[in-house]
């Protein structure tokens, strides 16, 4: 259901090393929004909405517009959350396709639920937090997979470890 895509990725002095990002499928985002979105659920605007899945593997002159995991999460998030091409769950839309691109990338969510983001995800549908706040929101609230802190049950001994 994702679309791979294979792109150079400069990392310091390095030479140029590869990263492959797997973009959310059209299917995959029309199932977020009728699952997570109620009976009103579903697309609106074809076109519209067919712009946003495709937003962040875009470039220009060679160049990615969102180079990164969070700006293309971000991409996803905002792009959604400030239109209307869905029925109804355009924020719940645009916040779960974000944090389930994010973890197809081997991050973790650790923020807010998508109730608990209400406030940040009406500022963002209002135009008052930019795609770079938004990057810098979800970067914050995310951990790679390989930093995920130990979780310990109550009460449990060392014998858990």
């Amino acid at each position: 259901m994702a679309r791979v895509v294979d792109r150079p990725i400069e990392r310091g002095a390095d030479a140029p090393s590869r990263v492959t990002f797997y973009y959310l499928a059209a299917d995959s985002i029309r199932t977020i929004n009728i699952a997570f979105c109620g009976e009103g659920a579903g697309v609106r605007d074809e076109n519209g909405f067919l712009g946003i899945v495709e937003r962040p593997a875009s470039s220009y002159a060679g160049h990615e517009l969102f180079p990164d995991v969070y700006s293309k999460a971000a991409a996803y998030l905002h792009g959604f959350a400030t239109t209307q091409f869905f029925r109804d769950g355009n924020k719940r839309t645009g916040f779960l396709s974000a944090t389930v691109f994010l973890g197809i990338h081997d991050y973790i969510w650790v923020g807010p639920s998508v109730d608990d983001a209400e406030g940040f995800l009406l500022e963002v549908a209002a135009n008052r937090r930019d795609e770079q706040e938004v990057a810098r929101w979800l970067k914050h609230y995310c951990l790679p997979r390989s930093e995920r802190p130990i979780v310990r049950p109550p009460n449990a001994g060392n014998e858990w470890l």
